[in-house]
């Protein structure tokens, strides 16, 4: 992306060269003549959307929606399940837990779909369901 791109904006120019938010930054600045132009976000492309935890079993959002969940899911193996949820959200809760769910022999990793088709990712531990969106 060296040099000018006369009269591209920096989105035209990020697709082209498949650029995304991990390489460059959440923000970027476009310049042309030497002058600097409105910073524009690059869309995310390529990047995985992280799940965030949600909620647990215990103190559901609704019934209706965990029975959904847990009616569609699926097991899936450990490296799966990190690879779409926040790493984040896990350290909490094995710091809080006191547990590495890696190595947790009765943890248990599913992928399911919320009513509305939102891809849902949640795991089992001490008979507890997990759910991250």
């Amino acid at each position: 992306m060296a040099g000018r791109a006369e009269g591209k904006s920096i989105r035209k120019i990020a697709i082209e060269n498949k650029v995304n938010e991990a390489t460059l930054g959440d923000w970027l600045y476009f310049w042309n003549n030497g002058k600097r132009r409105r910073k524009e976000k690059i869309i995310r492309r390529t990047q995985p959307q992280f799940k965030s935890y949600r909620y647990n079993c215990i103190n559901p959002k609704s019934k209706s929606e965990l029975l959904c969940i847990l009616e569609n899911s699926r097991p899936i193996p450990w490296q799966a399940f990190i690879k779409n949820v926040d790493i984040e959200d896990i350290r909490k809760y094995e710091k809080e837990a006191n547990i590495i769910l890696k190595e947790e022999q009765w943890a248990r990793f599913y992928k399911s779909v919320a009513p509305k088709g939102k891809e849902v990712y949640y795991f089992t531990h001490s008979g507890i369901e997990n759910i991250f969106y």
